[in-house]
């Protein structure tokens, strides 16, 4: 740190005497983003200040006694006395004050890892896949086995994946691209624009450094030009777009009849919810959209042949929401499998600031955006909220600020996502439509200058920064009047039973005859007791089918569109006629009913309203459970989101950042390695492997050493993987380059661990080198297992005979090598 901040010193000299500008030399994040604000000629003076705080706090927390800078001649005023900084009597210097203290932001501003996660090494079959990238080690043991189970898991699995933040997610998307057929499309479904365009981009990335990369866009967005919009279409009819991230608007309306027609040729490899736990959250009343992609999945799934898995990837599942939306997916003819491996964030460091009016809020949000790290998101609930701040901070002299909420459009979403990559702006002002899934790793500080509607949102919000698995800082600023809106963005809009039950019956007594479903209704349809009609009137009736498809009532069921060849020829000009046809499509909605009583008044007065009486206490409790923590911080943060977040009984690991109920006990951050607890759950018993019993027993010669087997077993040990009967390969380590070299040419991924590693989720076959000296104890496993050892080897329960005596499945490696043969050709 010492040889850096004399760079510093010498570069800031050199650019302001001669104009002259290098920072080579300067690693730290703090000190690097100094020289790009004094470089940046758009740059307000608060920005000038906030670049030399973050710098001097960095030198100080760093180490660097009496830290000093060269002040801008540019700068004529003094900074405020807020940001801690004293201007040298010559004018020549900035240093901190000598009152300045770094307690509560020490360790972010020390870049401390908080983060402490094993990474085991990647299997050799997909360090062959993503030959030419950087991936060497999976991110965690969770990353490991959620990729293991996609890729040795039936084609028409459903796949729900519980990993924290920056633990891999987007990996898991893109291997399922590049291991897919080449004319097969993975469909992303992701709930903003911003993240598309992020993910699509990474995703080119990749498929260029893996030689799959088909030029042009991987995302259908608003606003594309004419061309791509056309191009996209063309590659996806011909079957050459390998990955397409759109929304789920666009999933459910100008993307519909090129899904059907590529699931009518089963040419979709997967559907995977990206953030899935939105479908929850926001899809029974904010954006409906999230719970139509179920139906339109079962949909897809019914045309002839069509198979294909479809992932759920989230980082915060609660188990209400994982409730729901196992229900929405769970499929008869499809095994569903859950992995969890969760942990609680240890970045952030958590503080709370209540103020009693609006005044003072806004004083204490200036405050700390004067002793905070950069970058920073500065989260409200509303974009009117939003709007506000930013024209304050631009009065203020920040102009290194962006500002993005929902009806930011698409261009500047665009610039707006590449300067915040690029780190050239220092503050995003947003609502919670900017940063779900974004990869930005090094954001350091997040305020929440407003109540979040829950202590869902709350976390995930935090979770935005320290992706880096560095020390980052998580302030919430609130007073009291805001608390009653949060209250009420929580309280959705659900039909009540009564009107829901009269909307219901006048649809079902209006029904048509459908070719795919028991009937057709149509939401234009007005029961007796309403006066008004159009969207107000569908929204309602919308509402009631999903509270009826959510309560087991019904299914929704969609048809393949038959789109006229004149919209399909007509391009972005038939936008508003395509909207128009579409609109009316949706109107038109094919149910299934799943249960007799759905004309029951009893049944939705009995069963119904509970369910839904159950819907609303759930969400009304993540409110609740916000609004309680807030007023009384004292019960530890991590202690409450740890019970937030079982899932399926099984608690997220322990670690705290700091929280005020720790911070009030005593105690300090709490970082232990994390990544450890996977969990996989089927609904349905793994097929077993060819081999009948438990386990088969195959010695050989001590004689043959190691390379001699392999290469023995070449051929066999290749149909065994590549049948897709096994998965996983036991040896010691040092055996796995020969592992991987006997095996390179198998297209189909397998698996290598140690030979004491934890049980594995499928058939394995364990192979024991001739230099053992004892047979290895082997964790249990309720699969099938092949152990091929060293005929020499004890018994080791019996070490008066040899370990394969006494086994009825035993048999010599040139019998058993002969009989793999003769199945190979049957």
């Amino acid at each position: 740190m010492i040889e850096q901040w004399s760079r510093l010193q010498l570069a800031l000299t050199t650019c302001f005497n001669e104009d002259v500008t290098f920072t080579e030399g300067i690693e730290n994040p703090f000190l690097k983003r100094l020289m790009n604000i004094i470089t940046d000629s758009s740059a307000g003076q608060n920005d000038i200040f906030a670049g030399y705080a973050d710098a001097l706090r960095a030198a100080q927390a760093n180490g660097i006694e009496e830290p000093w800078l060269p002040y801008p001649p540019t700068i004529t005023d003094m900074p405020h006395p807020l940001w801690g900084l004293v201007k040298s009597v010559a004018g020549q210097t900035l240093s901190l004050s000598v009152d300045m203290h770094l307690d509560s932001t020490k360790a972010t501003y020390q870049c401390k890892t908080r983060r402490n996660l094993l990474q085991p090494e990647m299997d050799p079959a997909l360090k062959n896949l993503l030959v030419d990238t950087p991936h060497t080690h999976y991110r965690g043991f969770g990353q490991q086995a959620a990729i293991r189970t996609l890729l040795t898991s039936d084609i028409n699995s459903t796949l729900v994946i519980n990993l924290p933040t920056s633990c891999g997610k987007s990996l898991i998307t893109q291997i399922q691209a590049i291991s897919a057929p080449a004319c097969s499309l993975t469909l992303v479904i992701v709930p903003t624009v911003a993240l598309a365009i992020e993910q699509a981009d990474l995703m080119r990335d990749m498929m260029r450094k893996a030689e799959q990369d088909h030029g042009g866009s991987y995302a259908w967005v608003g606003g594309q030009d004419q061309t791509t919009r056309q191009t996209l279409k063309e590659r996806l009819k011909n079957g050459t777009q390998r990955a397409l991230f759109c929304s789920p608007e666009a999933a459910k309306s100008s993307l519909v009849p090129v899904l059907f027609e590529l699931a009518k040729n089963n040419l979709i490899g997967a559907v995977i919810i990206d953030e899935a736990h939105l479908i929850d959250q926001w899809g029974a009343e904010f954006r409906p959209e999230f719970q139509l992609i179920a139906p339109l999945i079962r949909s897809l799934k019914a045309q002839p042949d069509c198979r294909f898995r479809t992932l759920l990837l989230s980082a915060t599942w609660s188990q209400n929401t994982r409730d729901v939306i196992v229900e929405q997916f769970r499929a008869d003819d499809s095994e569903l499998i859950e992995i969890t491996a969760n942990f609680l964030r240890p970045e952030p460091e958590y503080f709370v600031h209540t103020e009693p009016n609006p005044t003072s809020h806004k004083q204490r949000v200036e405050q700390l955006l004067m002793s905070l790290p950069r970058p920073l998101i500065l989260y409200c609930t509303t974009q009117e909220e939003a709007e506000s701040w930013y024209q304050r901070l631009q009065q203020r002299q920040y102009h290194r600020v962006g500002l993005f909420h929902g009806d930011t459009e698409t261009l500047t979403r665009r610039k707006l996502i590449s300067q915040w990559a690029n780190d050239q702006l220092d503050i995003m002002i947003a609502t919670s439509a900017f940063g779900v899934g974004m990869n930005k790793s090094n954001v350091r500080t997040i305020i929440h200058a407003a109540v979040p509607e829950n202590i869902d949102r709350y976390y995930q919000e935090c979770g935005r920064a320290g992706r880096d698995g560095k020390a980052c800082q998580a302030h919430l600023v609130w007073h009291p009047a805001q608390m009653e809106t949060a209250e009420s963005l929580s309280v959705e809009k659900l039909i009540g039973v009564e009107k829901g039950f009269l909307r219901w019956k006048a649809m079902f007594e209006q029904r048509q005859p459908s070719d795919i479903a028991n009937y057709c209704i149509s939401l234009d349809t007005k029961p007796d007791h309403i006066d008004y009609q159009g969207d107000r009137n569908q929204a309602w009736n919308r509402r009631t089918l999903l509270l009826m498809q959510r309560t087991g009532l019904i299914e929704l069921v969609f048809a393949a569109p038959e789109l006229p060849e004149s919209l399909r020829e007509g391009g972005e000009k038939n936008d508003q006629a395509i909207r128009g046809w579409f609109a009316n499509y949706y109107s038109q909605v094919h149910i299934r009913h799943c249960n007799d009583s759905h004309l029951s008044e009893e049944y939705w007065n009995n069963f119904v309203e509970k369910a839904r009486r159950e819907e609303l206490n759930k969400r009304r409790a993540a409110f609740t459970l916000l609004r309680e923590w807030l007023k009384d911080p004292e019960p530890s943060l991590c202690q409450v989101l740890r019970k937030f977040y079982i899932y399926q009984n099984n608690e997220p690991e322990l670690t705290c950042g700091g929280c005020p109920g720790c911070r009030a006990q005593g105690k300090a951050s709490f970082s232990p390695t994390v990544g450890t607890d996977v969990k996989i759950l089927h609904s349905t018993p793994k097929k077993k492997a060819r081999f009948v019993g438990a386990e088969k027993k195959v010695y050989y010669s001590e004689e043959m050493d190691i390379r001699t087997l392999l290469s023995e077993l070449r051929v066999t040990l290749r149909h065994l993987i590549g049948s897709g009967n096994y998965e996983t390969i036991r040896a010691d380590k040092v055996n796995f380059i020969h592992l991987e070299r006997a095996l390179d040419s198998v297209s189909r991924f397998w698996s290598v661990q140690k030979l004491a590693a934890p049980t594995s989720n499928g058939a394995e076959i364990v192979i024991v080198a001739n230099t053992a000296t004892v047979l290895p104890t082997l964790p249990a496993s309720r699969y099938e297992r092949i152990i091929i050892a060293p005929q020499h080897l004890a018994d080791p329960l019996h070490p008066y005979r040899k370990w394969w005596d006494s086994a009825e499945n035993s048999l010599p490696l040139d019998t058993f090598i002969r009989q793999s043969q003769y199945v190979n050709h049957q």
